[in-house]
């Protein structure tokens, strides 16, 4: 019936349309949305309580924002709209500290990952060419990728192969760090 629960409602000051409480009392539940936008119509005693104000329905709003260095705050910006008689409720974004960064950076490379989403990590030139590397620890390493169900980027035995394989020439330093970071 409602857009949102009756919890969700927020008690409105139509002079001022700012919000001055949560929830939809039980005595108002069921009533239509036009009748709780503006309490107006009631009659005492509950005029003086609800006069000049009204229940107006939560829409929430997800806003943008990178998770790899911003989450979302249990803070929200609440903005009522008088044209259209709800209040947009908006979490606000908060900027990751470098603690926090490091640390989902470091959970996520303990996230397993199939050995194909590990090769989809490198360019379609570089698997060629490491393919086609006849270094023994290169050799080693396909071997062991060929044999894994998963493949970790916190694995020693991972980061050993990309270091290897920098250093043999068959990738650039920027692109082993951008294939071992989740």
């Amino acid at each position: 019936m409602y857009p949102c629960p009756p919890s969700d409602f927020r008690h409105i000051d139509r002079t001022t349309n700012g919000v001055i409480g949560l929830g939809l009392p039980a005595a108002f539940v069921g009533l239509p949305l036009d009748r709780l936008a503006d309490l107006s119509w009631v009659g005492e005693p509950l005029a003086a309580i609800y006069a000049g104000t009204g229940f107006w329905p939560v829409e929430t709003e997800t806003p943008a924002y990178d998770a790899e260095i911003q989450r979302v705050s249990g803070q929200v910006d609440e903005v009522p709209d008088p044209a259209r008689r709800v209040v947009t409720v908006t979490p606000m974004v908060v900027n990751l500290t470098e603690t926090e960064i490091q640390a989902r950076r470091a959970a996520r490379a303990a996230v397993p990952m199939t050995p194909l989403e590990f090769a989809r990590r490198l360019t379609q030139a570089e698997r060629l060419a490491i393919r086609a590397s006849t270094d023994p620890v290169v050799v080693d390493f396909l071997w062991l990728l060929d044999r894994a169900s998963e493949v970790r980027l916190d694995d020693p035995d991972t980061q050993a192969g990309v270091g290897h394989m920098v250093h043999v020439g068959l990738l650039p330093p920027e692109r082993a760090d951008a294939i071992l970071t989740p």
